[in-house]
């Protein structure tokens, strides 16, 4: 995924004025990039730190390894059209090995471990108290987060954007070459919304055979469709974070469940190198 911005420096850069505008024109926002927010630049979420809770919400625990991490809060309000709701916080925690010296880890193909990763919604109004990391926890540094539009790469080859392009299968030659520019121009961060940057095998699909226990790739893609992105979470060195060699997290949710705020039925996965 690439910011809206760096998207068109490069076209700009690396294709014919006429196509650069054309493609520019026809691109459209999908989800956002998440990035640490310099002093006086407006947060739209914190990585790390320590969360509020309301009371009676105890802190999530996976029962026998421990408490789990808190990952990160997101402002709802302050990340429009990814299907959030309209106001409250969403609050990401994960069995990161820590409370265990390392024995346990979350295993999206396996139900038993599924307690190991949560989120939780807190609605605007709802009151809620700083909560301290229990032992033998301790928190990750907080890194506010700004959010920059983002959009997912389309590739100029595709046949089907050749005419919106003004495009010829004679011009293809010329500039394809200039989908590599883009696809070495991505970097993998955090994320709301769009496609997750897998590494090993597309999640979705990957979610869609745990649920479905099949083999039969016509429903595994049917119901992969069915999943999208609520955040995608990378190491992250101001704040202290590690999953392994470059590896993500990341939390799905049916579209349905998301739209209804079941955030208790969000599934979670993460990869690595």
């Amino acid at each position: 995924m690439l910011t809206m911005a760096r998207f068109a420096e490069l076209v700009r850069a690396g294709l014919p004025k006429d196509v650069a505008e054309r493609w520019i024109g026809r691109a459209e926002p999908d989800g956002y990039r998440l990035i640490a927010a310099s002093a006086g630049e407006a947060a739209v979420g914190v990585l790390g730190g320590e969360p509020s809770l309301p009371d009676g919400v105890e802190w999530p625990y996976w029962e026998g390894h421990g408490p789990l991490s808190f990952i990160a809060s997101l402002e709802c309000a302050a990340l429009p059209g990814v299907g959030f709701p309209q106001d409250g916080k969403l609050l990401f925690f994960y069995f990161d090995g820590r409370a265990d010296d390392f024995a346990s880890y979350v295993n999206a193909s396996d139900p038993e471990t599924f307690a190991g990763a949560r989120v939780l919604y807190v609605p605007d109004g709802m009151e809620a108290e700083p909560r301290h990391t229990p032992e033998p926890l301790s928190p990750y540094n907080p890194v506010p987060l700004r959010a920059e539009v983002a959009m997912d790469s389309v590739r100029i080859t595709d046949e089907e954007v050749w005419e919106p392009l003004g495009l010829t299968e004679d011009d293809l030659d010329r500039i394809a070459h200039f989908e590599y520019v883009l696809f070495e121009a991505e970097e993998k961060g955090h994320q709301v919304g769009g496609e997750p940057q897998h590494i090993q095998h597309p999640v979705a699909l990957g979610i869609a055979e745990t649920v479905l226990r099949t083999r039969n790739e016509d429903r595994l893609w049917s119901e992969a469709d069915r999943w999208i992105l609520l955040a995608q979470i990378a190491g992250d060195k101001e704040a202290g974070m590690e999953w392994g060699d470059g590896g993500l997290l990341y939390w799905m949710i049916r579209y349905e469940d998301l739209k209804a705020h079941r955030f208790d039925r969000a599934r979670f996965d993460w990869q690595s190198h």
